[in-house]
């Protein structure tokens, strides 16, 4: 959809649901400036303490994963990747088997499916969106749905009980991205589906006044309502949705726990929570999204070596502190990937 001024009719620069077509337009970059970027890329995610990412883009394919294998082999992109996989690309990703082509540096994530309402109407379609689920499901992998209104989280929410309601399965772990607008009775009808949510605290900090000022009070009530999630029982992991926003964790982590804007002001402070409960969404919980709790997300006998040593302990320092602490080291793998100073 391209938006019009009301009075002209001409197009006004806002562009809806065309990355497709934007894809297709936008010259690509010249050689090396891709190389280049994913350099400065890694040295500053790793410099924020992220020893693992996942690249949620719904164009992933199989050339991205080839690119993704290259830039890990030469040591230009640090962090351990999960790729997700667009839905165009599934049944071409799973012709060529990328899970025998997974190690511990790069792995297939989930089928990542958009879903908005751009046009005033779901798209896609609620029934074109149930066989979709169901298809992922059947041939078990992992759906990544993301959701932002309490209408799209309520069509995702749906597509996963058509597709469990012909084949339940145990341990599933589809997931809703976002899930920005969700009230108490939602909450519960996703632990009850046991999905994952995968929520972005730092829009609170960067985005707090424009909430604020733009976002309905019916919606706001409900707006990225984390406490109200965790005690549904749903298993929260969080992320930035970087470059919607910066990619640091800290920021995220002490906008979970304040509740405010960047400029102080505060929003549903009822759905604050504790330090670790913070944490453990970037750390157990973002794990435990994508199947590796037994290999990552907290440090103990046997698991891999990513470490991250901080200034100072998010759970002992005051609040208004925790977005000033700094990363003094990374290690990946056991290896130090970054240090302060250096």
């Amino acid at each position: 959809m391209i938006e019009r001024d009301l009075p002209t009719g001409e197009p006004n620069g806002l562009l809806y649901g065309m990355s497709d077509y934007l894809n297709r337009v936008v010259p690509p970059m010249q050689n090396g400036e891709l190389e280049r970027g994913i350099e400065l890329v890694s040295e500053r995610l790793v410099s924020l303490g992220i020893t693992s990412l996942q690249d949620a883009s719904p164009h992933n394919d199989a050339r991205r994963w080839r690119e993704l294998r290259q830039w890990q082999a030469s040591g230009r992109l640090k962090p351990r990747v999960s790729m997700m996989l667009g839905v165009e690309a599934f049944s071409q990703c799973r012709e060529q088997d990328f899970t025998a082509q997974a190690n511990e540096r790069l792995r297939p994530g989930a089928v990542k499916i958009v879903l908005d309402e751009t046009r005033g109407q779901l798209n896609p379609p609620q029934a074109e969106l149930n066989e979709k689920v169901l298809q992922i499901h059947q041939a078990g992998w992992q759906v990544a749905l993301h959701a932002v209104e309490e209408t799209t989280i309520a069509a995702a929410a749906s597509a996963l009980e058509y597709a469990l309601g012909r084949l339940p399965r145990a341990d599933h772990r589809h997931r809703v991205e976002h899930c920005s607008v969700c009230p108490p009775a939602m909450a519960k009808q996703l632990a009850a589906l046991g999905v994952v949510v995968v929520t972005q605290p730092a829009f609170i900090y960067y985005s707090g006044e424009r909430y604020l000022k733009t976002v309905p009070g019916e919606q706001f009530k409900h707006l990225y309502p984390i406490a109200t999630l965790i005690r549904a029982g749903i298993k929260l992991a969080a992320g930035s949705d970087c470059p919607i926003v910066p990619p640091d964790p800290l920021s995220g982590v002490y906008a979970a726990v304040s509740r405010r804007a960047e400029t102080g002001q505060p929003l549903l402070p009822e759905e604050r929570i504790a330090p670790l409960e913070a944490l453990q969404m970037y750390t157990e919980g973002a794990a435990y999204a994508c199947f590796e709790e037994a290999e990552k997300g907290s440090i103990a006998p046997g698991k891999l070596a990513d470490i991250v040593v901080l200034s100072g302990d998010p759970a002992e320092v005051p609040p208004e502190e925790i977005r000033d602490l700094a990363v003094v080291m990374t290690i990946i793998g056991g290896e130090v990937v970054w240090r302060k100073g250096l």
